[in-house]
């Protein structure tokens, strides 16, 4: 079962910025990442 962002318990701004900014839909997406992976794809996103 797959446990998306838009149900986990975060304020309305993070939900925009992991699913807006990062691409990021589902928990799953975060295996692998370290804190420069995701800054760096933020970033890149963000602009």
């Amino acid at each position: 079962m797959k446990t998306y962002i838009k149900d986990l318990k975060l304020s309305s701004k993070v939900k925009f910025v992991l699913s807006w900014g990062a691409q990021i839909t589902n928990v799953s997406e975060f295996e692998g990442f370290n804190y420069l992976m995701f800054a760096n794809k933020c970033s890149q996103n963000c602009k």
